[in-house]
This record gives structure tokens, C-alpha cells and sequence, in this order.
């Protein structure tokens, strides 16, 4: 049987090169829930992507790569192992109380306060794309259209797109 991840060489119409004239429904149906389960797991594999990719933070995109995560994770362990020395969270004392943002500019994290709001605005992306692929795949499952299921993938627009970063003037 053929792997359906990435592009798929057609025949027949702009069809998979796996269909072919006088299958039996049985054949076509077992080879669209195979197909069903290949995009899924494309969409999940995008997913990851995105979840390590980055976020925005005051208009400015945050990135969220491994490295970046492991930061953001760790700053936001001193200020929870704070509530264990000081009975309260708070900035580490190193904290210099700025983010670079993959644009090579800084945004203000000053207080505790914004250090929730800018470690919740990286849950949220994270969740929003949780709702994308779980959009995606139900649409996949639901659909019937091979040419369009084929086409469906992380760049469609949906509901749960993620707001974008400003744009220099």
C-alpha cells in the first residue's frame, strides 16, 4: 500500500496514483481510512511544529523553540519556587525584566503580573493550536472529497488561527 505523508504523485483526474478503475467499495473505503489516518497524523506532526515554533506577546512574536521553551520554563520555576522561600511569587533577582522577541526587539516583563500574562499567552497558543488540529482532523474524518482532504493541512484558515505578531512600519 502507498504512505500518503506530503505530496502524492496522481493519475486519473488529479486522483491518488493508488486509485485505480474497478475497485470495490471495500478497497476504496479501506484506502480512504488509511488515507483519513496518514493526514491525521500529518496534522498532528504540524502541530508539534507549531507548539515549538512561537507566540505573540504584546504584538511581538515570542519564539518557542526547544531552547527558548526551556528558558521560559525555567524562569518561570524560580518565580513558582519563590512562593517556597518568600511565601509569594517573584521575579528572580538576575531578572533583568525584559523577552527578546525574534525580532531582536525587547518587551517589558516587569512584574509578576506580566510574567503570567506573558507565560499564559504561550498556553494559548498552545491550546489554539490543540483546537486547530482537532478542527482539521474532524474535517478530514467527515469529508468525503478525496481532492479536497488532500488539500487540507495546517495552511487552511480556520477558526483557531493564531493572532500574528506586528509588522514593522
Amino acid at each position: 500500500m502507498m504512505p500518503f505523508g506530503g505530496p502524492q504523485p496522481t493519475t486519473n483526474n488529479g486522483l491518488p496514483s493508488w486509485f485505480v478503475a474497478g475497485m470495490t467499495i471495500e478497497d476504496l473505503d479501506a484506502h480512504l481510512q488509511m488515507f483519513r489516518r496518514q493526514k491525521c497524523e500529518e496534522i498532528n506532526e504540524m502541530r508539534k511544529k507549531a507548539d515549538f515554533s512561537s507566540f505573540v506577546y504584546k504584538g511581538k512574536e515570542i519564539a518557542c523553540n526547544p531552547e527558548s521553551r526551556a528558558y521560559i520554563d525555567a524562569v518561570n520555576g524560580e518565580i513558582l519556587g519563590a512562593i517556597m522561600v518568600h511565601g509569594e511569587p517573584r521575579l528572580p533577582e538576575e531578572w533583568d525584566g525584559q523577552w527578546k522577541a525574534v525580532d531582536n526587539t525587547y518587551v517589558v516583563i516587569d512584574s509578576v503580573q506580566e510574567w503570567k500574562e506573558f507565560y499564559s499567552a504561550m498556553f494559548n497558543q498552545g491550546l489554539l493550536n490543540f483546537k486547530k488540529a482537532q478542527y482539521l482532523k474532524n474535517l478530514i474524518n467527515k469529508g468525503d472529497d478525496l481532492r479536497e482532504m488532500m488539500s487540507m493541512g495546517w495552511q487552511m484558515v480556520t477558526p483557531f488561527d493564531a493572532p500574528k505578531a506586528e509588522q514593522p512600519a
